[in-house]
């Protein structure tokens, strides 16, 4: 397995490219993530957004845009990344370019982990 990891934006954010049998997959897209793979010379396929703190989808709209690739994310995280005015709503002076996901993922109870050679990346939202 190849990946390659990315760490954007004032919160500094991690986000996980990774090469899958029919492009590329990358996990998150904090702020900085749309120019970091776009310095890579690979074909994204696909954004999956593992929830729906700001930290995590700040670039989501650009990189649908530039990429073309497909976006998916749990029904709670679409306004999120659909609505540009979802987080000043709730008083934070942020906002996102609005996108709509091409699928929505449903939550599970288990968290997600990607483990090879030995290495362990895990998150979740409440985390």
């Amino acid at each position: 397995m190849t990946y390659e990891t990315f760490c954007g934006g004032v919160f500094e954010t991690n986000c996980y490219l990774v090469s899958a049998p029919e492009g590329w997959i990358l996990f998150d897209a904090p702020q900085g993530a749309c120019d970091w793979v776009g310095s890579r010379d690979i074909d994204l396929k696909m954004l999956l957004l593992t929830h729906g703190h700001i930290d995590h989808v700040q670039d989501v709209a650009k990189i649908k845009h530039r990429f073309k690739c497909q976006i998916g994310c749990h029904p709670a995280t679409a306004p999120m990344i659909s609505d540009r005015e979802f987080f000043r709503n709730f008083g934070f002076e942020l906002e996102v370019e609005p996108t709509k996901p091409d699928f929505l993922i449903e939550e599970t109870p288990a968290i997600f982990c990607l483990t090879e050679f030995g290495r362990n990346f895990s998150h979740s939202a409440t985390t």
